[in-house]
């Protein structure tokens, strides 16, 4: 057998209750036995524990200067700071967005005038695909679907059924890289939106 077959790997993945084998050339599953085990948390408890999880950011999301020159009109977008982690699959999150709409985004900056504080590292917090979903899941319930319900409804749970239920895995390599670390068998990706969904009461 050559060395390349032998460095295969045979990942044996666990769900709640049904056993699945998954077989990946180098690649990961996700444990979503993990995640729901932090279910009962609350949005403020839940953003400790990926605080805890992957650590806190070390830079703010934009720079400061730039952002108060977008703010009054000086330049045309705020130049960002050195807060990617898309290498390790991770996507950054705005932990005021369980107060604010799309803190984010230079339209609502510019329409809201967010204050800078809102992109500090501190309200900063970093988390898989799957966990960005929750986050958003954890607010829109705590606010009585006022937040959190428009991101995971039009970007995250789409993206989350195109990649793992659909079967269309991206092609840019950021997004491989969320995709990978993200990654769930398709039936459990389907559970994890019923949960979602059951969660939230939607569809019924």
């Amino acid at each position: 057998m050559s060395q390349t077959m032998k460095s295969l790997a045979l990942l044996i993945y666990w769900s709640n209750d049904v056993k699945m084998y998954v077989l990946m050339l180098g690649g990961n599953t996700m444990d979503i036995a993990e995640l729901y085990q932090y279910t009962d948390l609350n949005y403020k408890e839940f953003v400790a524990h990926l605080l805890e999880k992957y650590g806190p950011a070390t830079s703010d999301y934009y720079q400061e200067k730039s952002y108060n020159k977008f703010v009054n009109d000086e330049v045309k977008n705020p130049a960002k700071g050195k807060i990617s982690r898309t290498s390790e699959g991770l996507i950054v999150h705005h932990i005021n967005e369980d107060e604010y709409l799309n803190v984010s985004q230079p339209i609502f900056i510019k329409k809201f005038k967010y204050p800078f504080e809102f992109q500090k590292k501190e309200n900063l917090v970093y988390a898989n695909l799957v966990e960005h979903a929750w986050l958003h899941t954890l607010i829109a319930k705590e606010t009585n679907l006022k937040f959190g319900l428009p991101g995971l409804e039009v970007y995250i749970l789409p993206e989350i059924t195109d990649y793992y239920i659909r079967g269309n895995k991206p092609n840019i390599n950021w997004r491989v890289n969320v995709y990978n670390e993200s990654y769930l068998p398709k039936e459990d990706a389907q559970k994890f939106i019923k949960f979602v969904n059951d969660t939230l009461h939607l569809g019924k």
